[in-house]
């Protein structure tokens, strides 16, 4: 433990906070290109943990969601809720991405993260709407 997760007990669970992630080689535009068929997903939304020993947490896709198709954006489709181990999604980690945004959090804290290309994410439905 580095000490930046909130104190037990608490609702959430292990939750961490200022998470600063390393970059790795590859632009967005790379690993775009090198999907045959996928989704690109700018932003994860309402997310909220359901199995804290496994990190599975549930949530939603938002800001822009985009059906790729032999290497390109194809284009948008609807956003769709997830569930999720975060544990078994990062262990399908195909490639990260070599800049990262700083975002601020809903607690306030800060998270610095690269943008990921994961070989496999599971969701459950669409969203309404």
């Amino acid at each position: 433990s580095t000490g930046h997760a909130l104190p037990a007990p608490n609702e959430s669970g292990p939750l961490p906070q200022h998470c600063f992630l390393e970059p790795g080689a590859a632009s967005v535009d790379e690993m775009i290109r090198d999907t045959e068929n996928g989704l690109y997903i700018t932003q994860l939304h309402y997310t909220r943990p359901i199995d804290p020993k496994q990190i599975t947490a549930t949530g939603m896709t938002r800001n822009g969601t985009f059906l790729i198709q032999h290497g390109e954006i194809a284009c948008p489709v609807r956003d769709m809720r997830f569930t999720q181990s975060y544990l078994k999604a990062l262990n399908q980690v195909e490639a990260i991405g070599k800049e990262t945004r700083l975002l601020r959090i809903w607690d306030g804290s800060l998270q610095n993260v690269p943008a990921v290309k994961i070989a496999s994410f599971h969701f459950s439905s669409g969203t309404p709407g």
